[in-house]
């Protein structure tokens, strides 16, 4: 039994501490933009949106051809038949944000949880539409936003639908609002983690816009575009560190993203990474949602760091949730994959 339990806690940790989830690279990921043919990254067969690292074989096969954007680039560099080692391409990947993910803390999913915007910085929007989870029964919901204490708020609204538009004196940049949500039987969102948004500055709009920008110029595949702008966005930090609230454009990834979704991709690397958003926000049932989407797509299709990545995302989930046995299946099965494609460190 004690051995059980030593393998079963090496096994968790392996896989929340030592392998890094895509989102915690941010800026510093190297991605296949494209593959006409085929193609293989240290013997397994490459998709579009793969992440490679600077040690990572390419292998492109006859007739093939290949786009990667390294993280220190703004285009898109081509790859015909031939053997590549990543490195001599693309420099070392060094971030600031190591990436290293916990299991969930208890989550009660009968509160008016804030759904949206949760944490995160909003770019371009200066009346955000609120919206949170509704309540069986619930007839009505208080809205509340403030910046220090609920006591005190910049606005508050009573109304009867899960969501609205805030219609309030006008938000300043720069400024960390807080959210709470109170339904008429009395529970609150108070209960769950504070959550909230900020809202960019001109200048760090124009900045990141500007950014953006160079990467639509490229005219990538629509679904590596989705990822670079998802992992753009992940990737924001305030230019001022003094004023960086440590939150990224999480709402605006999980927009474009969708926006893929929305139309039909069967990249299972979207919903990976929608899946990590939601979890790093704090809305496990949703992240639930999306590596289960992934895993099956992944595992139709054979996108190995697809299926290793919803699986890493759903042993974190199912340890929060206290269920073991179905965290160390899960992280077994993706130790095994990382093992398999070169990626477990």
């Amino acid at each position: 039994m004690r051995q059980r339990l030593t393998v079963a806690i090496y096994l968790l940790v392996s896989l929340s501490v030592a392998i890094p989830s895509a989102l915690a690279q941010s800026r510093g990921v190297n991605y296949i933009s494209d593959i006409e043919g085929q193609a293989e990254v240290n013997g397994n067969r490459a998709h579009v949106g793969d992440f490679v690292h600077h040690s990572d074989e390419l292998r492109v096969l006859l007739g093939g051809n290949v786009g990667i954007v390294c993280h220190n680039e703004t285009r898109e560099q081509r790859f015909p038949l031939g053997t590549y080692i990543i490195t001599d391409y693309c420099t070392e990947v060094s971030s600031s944000r190591t990436g290293r993910r916990r299991p969930p803390r208890d989550f009660d999913s009968q509160l008016p949880y804030v759904i949206s915007p949760r944490n995160t910085a909003l770019l371009g929007v200066t009346q955000p539409m609120i919206r949170w989870n509704s309540l069986e029964g619930a007839q009505e919901y208080r809205v509340l936003l403030f910046t220090d204490s609920p006591d005190n708020p910049v606005w508050t609204t009573q109304i009867s639908t899960p969501e609205v538009r805030y219609d309030g004196p006008e938000l300043q940049r720069d400024t960390r609002y807080r959210l709470e949500i109170t339904a008429d039987n009395g529970l609150s969102s108070s209960a769950d983690i504070a959550v909230g948004f900020t809202l960019l500055s001109e200048s760090e709009a124009d900045r990141i816009t500007r950014e953006v920008a160079v990467l639509e110029e490229i005219n990538l595949n629509p679904d590596a575009e989705a990822l670079g702008l998802a992992l753009s966005y992940q990737g924001y930090e305030h230019e001022d560190p003094a004023q960086d609230t440590d939150s990224p454009l999480n709402q605006a990834a999980l927009e474009v993203l969708q926006a893929r979704i929305d139309d039909g991709t069967d990249n299972s690397l979207i919903y990976v990474m929608q899946g990590d958003i939601y979890f790093s926000v704090g809305l496990p049932l949703r992240a639930q949602e999306h590596y289960q989407q992934a895993l099956t797509l992944a595992t139709k299709t054979g996108q190995l760091q697809g299926q290793a990545g919803s699986q890493d995302g759903l042993a974190l989930l199912a340890q929060g949730r206290g269920e073991l046995s179905e965290a160390i299946a899960y992280t077994e099965e993706a130790l095994a994959l990382y093992e398999v494609m070169g990626d477990a460190e």
